[in-house]
C-alpha cells in the first residue's frame, strides 16, 4: 500500500473513531482531555479516553428491599475494592522498607480506605440493571467506612456499562462507576 493510501486510511479511521465517540453518547471527562495521534507509521491510536455515561432519565424509586439488597452489594464491593488496595499498599511498603533498609511502617485498612477514597472519589455508582439497550444505575456516597445509597436509579446512555469509568450524576458531578467481580 503506498503512502497516500495509508494516510488516507488513517484519516478514515479516525474519522470512525471520532463519529462512533459523538453519535455513542460519550465524551471524555472534563479533567482529562481527549488526544488523537497519527503515529509516525501512519496508524491511528486514541490515549487517554475516558468514557462517562450521562443519565437519560430517572427509571424509578427503588422499594426499601432493593435498596438494601443494593447497599449491601455496594459495601462488599466498596470492601474488596479496600482489601484490595491494602494487599497492595503492604506489598509496596515492604519493598519500599527493604529498599531503603528500614523496617516497614505498619498499615492499616483506614490507611488503604483513605487512599482509595482519596483516588476513586466518594461517589459511586452501581450498575443495577444491564440489558442489551439501555444500562440503569444507583448511587451511592461513603460517609465514615459505610456506603449510603439514593432511592432513585437512573437510566444511562450507555448499553454496556462495562465499557465506562464514571458517571454523572444528577446534580452534574462525576461518580466512579464500579461493578461486582
Amino acid at each position: 500500500m503506498d503512502t497516500p493510501t495509508k494516510l488516507r486510511l488513517a484519516i478514515y479511521r479516525f474519522g470512525l473513531a471520532l463519529a462512533s465517540i459523538v453519535l455513542g453518547g460519550c465524551s471524555s471527562a472534563p479533567s482529562s482531555p481527549t488526544t488523537f495521534l497519527i503515529s509516525s507509521d501512519r496508524e491511528l491510536s486514541v490515549r487517554k479516553l475516558v468514557l462517562t455515561a450521562r443519565i437519560l432519565s430517572r427509571y424509578r424509586d427503588l422499594t426499601d428491599g432493593e435498596m438494601a439488597e443494593v447497599e449491601r452489594r455496594l459495601q462488599r464491593v466498596f470492601e474488596d475494592m479496600v482489601t484490595l488496595e491494602f494487599q497492595q499498599m503492604v506489598k509496596t511498603e515492604a519493598q519500599k522498607a527493604k529498599t531503603e533498609g528500614r523496617p516497614a511502617r505498619r498499615i492499616t485498612r483506614g490507611d488503604a480506605r483513605t487512599q482509595l477514597l482519596a483516588r476513586l472519589g466518594k461517589d459511586l455508582a452501581l450498575p443495577v440493571l444491564a440489558e442489551e439497550n439501555h444500562s440503569v444505575v444507583a448511587f451511592g456516597r461513603v460517609r465514615e467506612g459505610k456506603v449510603e445509597v439514593t432511592r432513585t436509579a437512573y437510566q444511562v446512555d450507555t448499553p454496556a456499562v462495562a465499557n465506562v469509568s464514571s458517571v454523572q450524576r444528577p446534580d452534574g458531578g462525576m461518580a466512579k462507576l464500579v461493578t461486582e467481580p
